[in-house]
């Protein structure tokens, strides 16, 4: 509609007609009033109000007061050119029941509590009619039922019977107010508003509900209350667990209050509705902590579980008296005043009168003392006050006394003794009243008093009065028992009366243990802490055992402590008090005293009085001695004992003093020096009293302890002196009148001086040498200082007696018989048994020269050894001399069978043979062996079994002997008789080429009587001489070939340039060695690979490899040949090139250059112009690989998603992107499936595009043929028409010799059908245009299409090409358009409208929109929807 929009009714329906068309709610601020015009009520709509689709109006109508029902409405719709049409609605009106009411006698109440309810009723009738008031059961307690009056009196009322779940009450009503009282009780559980409907009916009336205020307040009540801990102590924090249930539950307001009188204001109450939750600080305000729980709370009818965190006044005792209120909306207060007992804190302090302080303060068991106690409390206290003290540390009886009273007594009960501390004048509080208490301490006990005296009152914590302040020491015995307390706490720690048990002496020399015993008892039992501390000043070494025993082995170590005593630990020891306990103490004094000990022992434990003991021992000093005497001396002859003395301790102005027995020496013949020498020394003087020789030594300085001292003492022994001398030497200190040093020992010394006689042995050999079977003979001369037997001892193992039996060694001498005749005596020298010597006996007369001769085989050794002769009481003489005897070698050779060019090994046997520096020489039969021989002819070597051998060959056959030479020694014909050689088969052989290289292929050709074609019979070895164990040269390719019985050839390579021995196995199984053969080295040397690009060190298949070589004289560019073959092929005519590759000569750089076209592994192989050979192996430089190896080429692809475009319009090509890198120059076939396409072109940078036509590739698919270059990355584009529909396709690539590797995920392609246009009205220039874009689906075509509104349309003067993208865009062509919108008549097209401002033919380009990571589509033409391409 365009205008003139009412709805008219007739005024008879209503006072007043109002509408709105804004919304469906019904507000009554948004309806329009309808204008009055004549009879009718006209209601103006706003223009337009009607359209095709639905409109919905709302009327509010006032109907006209007292009028009987209406009955149909009629309600006339009109607008200007529109039919008008009529609608008809029924409204009907009713007669109303008026009721208010309010609560007696005001409307709070409290739950469970009788309500009155003041109504004022009337009826809208002129007659009495009796109504209905329906009171809901739900909200009110049930047994109190409900009634009503007409007065406020319960005993006038009527009551209202109960129907279902509500009561019913019947009244009069007429149009005269008539006043209601009705009479209830609402339920236990309402809390808050009531909320009770009363509804008013009768028949014929319209109902009127009602809700009367009433608010019911509900009531709180403890279901648990639990204070914890209970009772606490002052200052401390309770914490205390309700447990609150209302009358109903309630939903705000709940709080807890707390009256912070009797609180501890620096602990905030806190709250919490567990006991481990999160504790909530209450606020405080106006003298009261206010714990709003309302956010976590409500008090419900089963019961909340609240804590509340609360710490009483630290100056309450008893009862806290701390008084709490919980509350919440519509419930009435409840206070409570939790039973919370603090109990109080006693604090004394306690000195001992009479004592100075500070504490702790000392007192000693079985004396008396007053403790002055200052008592005071944490609160006033209430009740009873008590000082409570142990009896175990009282002897007697126990008073107290205030200042300002008499002392009163302290009755014992059970095992306490309690002071009632009532009489004090006024109760304890945090003022201290002083207290003074008397006892005597009792024997037994020792320590703090702890425990023993505590405070105890009503309400108070017990509280130990003197906690480690005052300690009771008991005390050992024995002591100074008759001081006064006094003198003995003033003495501290006191002196023990009994001496020590000193062991083994008190007068102890410098460096002996000394045992102390100590024997004690205590004054109670000890019951810990029991030590011993020493000084240990005086200790040697601070080491101090103690023990139980007067056994040293059995102590325990007294380690060193802080403040440097050393500490016996005793925890396994008590002291008792009615037995001894003996302490064993023992240590070293140090050794540098020589004066009475000091050393205090300090006896001490847990709360025992310390005692201290000094041991009376006096410390001897002492001389240690060092002899640097001679082991042995000769009699007559002076001796000089020399001593370094070291004195235990300083020796002040004392001097030395040096004794010796006068039995033991010459007379006269002692003296004294200090640098050792007879001639400087002084004399020492005849002590006759003690027959000793004295020297009196004086020292230029005091000596200190540990100074070393060096004197000498010169004798001669005594002439009867043989062996051991025994004259003792004794040192000590006197002063200068001889008077001995009163804190120094004496101590001997016995001088380790043997007296010997003298063997003078002469003898002019030092070396003997000798061969294996033949004896020799030792001289000598003997001259004896003395009469005696002279023994001479021969090693038995340099002795062979094979061959003598019974005979070791003989004894030759000459000697003067008892007629006086000089005659020759033959003594056989005997085995002694277990000994390692054979032994010979001979007499001797004092200064007689006696000459001898020693004669025996000597054993095959080489070592240095010695004869040695002795005499009873005599010094032993040796000969030392060296002994070489070396065994005589027998030869064996190998093989047993010799002939002329065979390698032959010659292995000689004997136990002393040296392989390099012993020779052999084969000589003809005719001649002899001697020193005058030649060279050997060949180098020694360890045979077999480690055995010296000789190898080499003998030029001619006949008859030889072995010559064996040890080195200083005579040639010798080795022992095995003559050698025979036979001639040799073949007798010569011949090379081909003349001069051989490395690599090429040689023949050498033999000639013989019977050869044999076997290969193995001919080899080159490295080696000098062919035999079995020389190695095989390094060749390869070995062939032999025989012609005839007297010709045979063999064929190899030689892979290095050597000399090179010519080897042949002989018929008679033995190897021959021929004139030895020169291989030159390879001509090139090698070749090396340019760097071309390729892939090192394995070149790939399609590189192009340039071989380049060393120039070279030998080399000859443009007439060497060079050719690659298999690996599996030899360096010959016959082989062919590798397919692909051709025979090449050398260019003038020395290079060579070739591809290979697939993966191969080849040999090079080089052939010299002119020269006679074949080809040779020549391999890669600094490779020693023969063989080159070609992998596979490489071609690696990776998918370019941004550039392709995989999902085309059919009239537009999609592409797909590789980049493409190949490590060698191919030919790469790629494609698509056929199905997915009908073409592809392929092009990449610098290509012009061409099209892929291959199908015989890879079935199935249209394959691009890609040429590559090597090493270069490009991006390979392929151009393809699709197919339309949607395609899960892979792209597939292939190269012959080369891998290619190409992602192998599926490619999703899809080729949409392209949209068709359509115009809706005729197109005129400048006027604006509507195009319609949709599917051919609406055309009967399902292929894939689709469209959306953010793709781009440009129409295009039709001589023009549609634009690859926007910014491709010319002049006479629009503006891109993007503002596509739905076509709701067919929501699958798209609608453009846009203006075109000239006349002209125009394409419909059309581009599909993509996404900013994808390419970007190019515009394509459409055609209408009539196949046409023109607009």
């Amino acid at each position: 509609s365009a205008g003139g929009e009412q709805v008219v009714f007739s005024r008879s329906v209503a006072a007043a007609i109002a509408f709105r068309t804004v919304s469906t709610q019904l507000v009554m601020t948004e309806f329009t009033s309808c204008n009055v015009t004549g009879g009718n009520f006209t209601c103006n709509l706003p223009v337009g109000t009607f359209t095709p689709g639905s409109v919905t109006i709302w009327f509010l109508f006032s109907p006209l007061a007292a009028s009987p029902p209406p009955g149909l409405v009629p309600a006339v719709f009109q607008a200007t050119n529109f039919y008008p049409a009529t609608a008809l609605a029924y409204l009907t009106l009713t007669p109303s029941l008026n009721m208010s009411c309010s609560t007696l006698p005001a409307r709070v109440v409290v739950t469970g509590t009788p309500v009155v309810l003041q109504c004022n009723a009337f009826a809208n009738s002129s007659v009495v009619i009796s109504a209905r008031i329906r009171v809901p059961a739900s909200k009110l307690f049930a047994a109190s039922g409900v009634s009503w009056a007409l007065v406020n009196a319960v005993q006038e009322t009527v009551t209202c019977p109960l129907g279902y779940n509500e009561f019913l009450c019947e009244v009069p009503l007429s149009s005269v107010p008539l006043t209601l009282y009705f009479f209830l009780v609402p339920k236990l559980v309402t809390v808050g508003s009531l909320q009770m409907p009363l509804a008013v009916q009768s028949t014929g009336f319209r109902t009127t509900t009602i809700i009367p205020d009433v608010v019911v307040n509900g009531t709180l009540t403890i279901q648990q209350y639990l204070a914890s801990p209970a009772p606490i102590s002052a200052g401390a924090t309770v914490m205390l667990f309700y447990t609150i249930a209302c009358t109903g539950n309630t939903s705000a307001g709940e709080a807890i209050l707390v009256n912070l009188t009797r609180v501890n204001a620096s602990t905030p109450v806190q709250w919490s509705d567990t006991a481990n939750g999160t504790r909530r600080v209450c606020g405080v305000a106006q003298g009261f902590a206010l714990c709003n729980v309302s956010q976590a709370l409500h008090w419900l009818t089963t019961g909340t579980d609240v804590y509340i965190w609360v710490a009483p006044l630290s100056t309450i005792v008893g009862q806290a008296g701390i008084k709490l209120i919980f509350r919440a909306r519509d419930v009435v207060d409840f206070p409570d005043t939790p039973s919370i007992f603090v109990i109080g804190q006693w604090s004394a302090s306690a000195s001992v009168v009479g004592l100075p302080g500070p504490s702790p303060y000392f007192v000693l068991a079985t004396y008396p003392v007053t403790i002055e106690l200052n008592i005071s409390a944490s609160g006033v206290t209430a009740g009873s006050a008590e000082l409570i003290i142990n009896s175990t540390v009282v002897s007697g009886n126990v008073s107290w006394r205030s200042r300002s009273v008499v002392p009163f007594d302290c009755p014992q009960t059970n095992y306490v003794y309690v002071c009632d501390l009532s009489a004090v004048p006024q109760p304890f509080s945090q003022v201290a009243i002083p207290v003074d208490v008397t006892f005597v301490v009792a024997s037994s006990f020792k320590g703090p008093l702890m425990d023993a005296l505590r405070l105890e009152g009503a309400f108070m914590q017990p509280f130990s009065v003197a906690p480690s302040v005052i300690n009771v020491d008991a005390y050992f015995e024995p002591t100074f028992l008759g001081q006064s307390r006094a003198q003995l706490l003033a003495t501290l720690p006191y002196p023990l009366v009994t001496a020590p048990l000193v062991l083994p002496t008190a007068a102890v020399p410098s460096g002996q243990t000394v045992a102390v015993a100590y024997t004690l008892r205590g004054t109670t039992t000890s019951t810990g802490g029991e030590i011993i501390q020493a000084t240990p000043a005086d200790i040697e070494g601070a080491i101090l055992g103690w023990g139980l025993q007067s056994n040293l082995s059995s102590s325990l170590p007294c380690p060193a402590v802080h403040g440097g005593l050393l500490q016996c630990n005793l925890s396994s020891v008590q002291f008792y008090h009615n037995s001894d306990t003996t302490l064993w103490f023992f240590f070293t004094p140090r050794l540098s005293l020589a004066r009475t000990l000091n050393v205090t022992l300090y006896f001490m434990a847990t709360y025992f009085q310390t005692a201290i003991g000094v041991p009376p021992i006096s410390v001897l000093g002492v001389f240690s001695a060092v002899q640097n005497n001679p082991a042995v001396a000769l009699s007559g002859n002076w001796v000089s004992l020399n001593y370094t003395l070291t004195p235990s301790a300083a020796t002040g102005g004392y001097w030395l003093s040096a004794s010796v027995a006068a039995t033991a020496v010459s007379p006269g013949l002692v003296r004294w020096s200090w640098n050792g020498s007879v001639s400087s020394s002084q004399p020492c003087l005849l002590s006759a009293p003690v027959a000793s020789y004295v020297c009196i030594i004086p020292l230029q300085s005091v000596l200190q302890a540990l100074q070393n001292l060096t004197v000498t003492v010169h004798a001669v022994p005594a002439n009867a002196t043989v062996g051991q001398w025994g004259a003792n030497l004794t040192f000590s200190m006197v002063n200068s009148s001889g008077a001995p040093h009163p804190f120094w020992k004496p101590i001997p010394f016995t001088p380790n001086v043997t007296i010997l006689g003298i063997l003078n042995l002469v003898t002019p050999t030092d070396l003997v040498l000798a061969l294996e079977y033949n004896p020799v003979v030792l001289n000598y001369t003997v001259t004896p200082s003395a009469d005696g037997w002279m023994v001479i001892q021969v090693p038995a193992a340099i002795i062979d007696s094979r061959g003598l039996p019974g005979l070791q060694a003989l004894l030759l001498y000459s000697m003067v018989n008892s007629l006086g005749q000089l005659v020759s005596v033959s003594s056989v020298c005997q085995a002694v048994p277990n000994a390692t010597y054979v032994q010979c006996e001979a007499p001797f007369k004092t200064l007689v020269p006696l000459n001898f001769a020693l004669k025996f085989t000597p054993n095959v050794t080489a070592l240095q050894t010695m004869v040695v002769f002795q005499g009873a009481g005599f010094a032993s003489s040796q000969h030392v001399f060296t002994l070489d005897t070396r065994s005589r070698p027998q030869w064996q050779a190998f093989p047993d069978v010799v002939h002329a060019l065979q390698y032959t090994v010659i292995q000689f046997n004997g136990s002393t043979l040296n392989s390099t520096t012993d020779t052999i020489s084969i000589i003809p039969a005719g001649a002899s062996c001697s020193d005058n021989l030649t060279s050997p002819v060949s180098e020694p070597f360890i045979g077999l079994a480690g055995v010296p051998a000789f190898g080499g060959s003998v030029a001619q056959a006949g008859y030889f002997w072995v010559c064996y030479k040890i080195q200083r020694f005579p040639v010798v014909a080795a022992l095995g008789g003559l050698l025979y050689v036979s001639p040799a088969d073949p007798l010569s052989y011949n090379v081909v080429p003349f001069q051989p290289r490395a690599g090429q292929l040689v023949e050498l050709q033999f000639d013989g009587l019977n050869l044999q074609q076997v290969t193995a019979n001919i080899s080159v070895t490295e080696s000098p001489y062919c035999h079995p164990t020389a190695g095989v040269a390094d060749v390869k390719e070995t062939a032999v070939s025989c012609v005839t019985p007297t010709t045979c050839s063999l064929f190899m390579r030689f892979r290095r340039p050597a000399q090179y021995q010519v080897c042949y196995l002989m018929n008679n199984g033995s190897w021959a060695t021929y004139p030895s053969l020169t291989v030159y080295p390879k001509a090139p040397l090698a070749y090396s690979l340019s760097n071309t690009g390729v892939l090192w060190p394995d070149p790939n298949a399609g590189d192009a490899l340039v071989f380049s070589f060393a120039s070279s004289p030998l080399l000859t560019p443009g007439v060497d040949l060079v050719k690659v073959v298999y690996a599996n092929q030899t360096c010959d005519e016959a082989s062919y090139p590798v397919p692909g590759t051709s025979l090449a000569s050398l260019a003038s750089d020395f290079t060579v250059g070739l591809s290979l076209p697939t993966a191969a592994v080849v040999r090079l192989c080089y052939k010299l112009a002119g020269q006679l050979g074949t080809y040779a192996e020549i391999f890669l430089s600094n490779s020693s690989a023969d063989t080159l190896s070609v992998v596979a080429g490489v071609l690696n692809l990776t998918f370019d998603a941004g550039a392709s475009r995989l999902q085309p319009l059919e009239t537009q090509n999609g592409t797909v992107v590789y980049n493409v890198c190949s490590s060698g120059a191919t030919t790469m076939f790629i494609g698509l499936p056929v199905q997915a396409v009908s073409s592809i072109w392929w092009y990449h940078a610098g290509v012009v595009p061409a099209p892929c036509n291959s199908t015989d590739v890879v079935p199935g698919y249209l394959m691009c043929t890609v040429p590559l270059s090597m090493e270069t990355t490009v991006a390979v584009v392929l151009l393809f028409q699709g197919v339309v529909g949607r395609w899960d396709l892979f792209v597939r690539a292939q190269s012959a010799g080369f891998t290619v590797n190409i992602p192998t995920s599926e490619l999703l392609v899809v080729v949409h059908s392209a949209p068709i246009w359509q115009l809706l009205f005729p197109a005129q220039a400048s006027q604006e245009l509507d195009l319609l874009f949709f599917c051919p689906p609406l055309l009967g075509n399902s292929s894939n299409c689709a469209v959306s509104v953010n793709d781009s349309v440009v129409l295009v003067p039709r001589w023009l090409a549609c634009p690859a993208d926007s910014s491709a865009v010319q002049s006479g062509m629009t503006e891109p358009q993007s503002n596509l919108d739905v076509y709701p008549p067919q929501p699958t097209a798209l609608l453009l409208r846009l203006w075109v401002l000239n006349p002209a033919d125009y394409l419909v380009c059309y581009k599909l929109y993509t996404a900013p990571s994808e390419p970007v589509a190019a515009y394509v033409p459409l055609l209408s929807g009539g196949q046409g391409s023109v607009l």
